[in-house]
């Protein structure tokens, strides 16, 4: 999550890819094309590149109900 908040306040946007993982667990010549060493486990991977979309708003949420007791 550190390096997703790194990267979005350098301009950048993330998207975890979950079923890489999958596959470079599976598959001994995907570690092999991505320079893993064969003793090391892959756990989380992400991409990170410059969006071709913009935000200019929030979501609209309703107003949180809260009482204090």
């Amino acid at each position: 999550m550190q390096m997703a908040l790194v990267a979005e306040a350098q301009g950048l946007g993330t998207c975890y890819v979950g079923f890489l993982i999958s596959a470079a667990q599976q598959s001994p010549e995907l570690k092999q094309l991505m320079e893993i060493p064969e003793k090391n486990l892959p756990l989380v991977s992400m991409v990170a590149g410059y969006s071709n979309i913009s935000f200019n708003r929030l979501v609209s949420r309703n107003p949180a109900r809260v009482t204090w007791a």
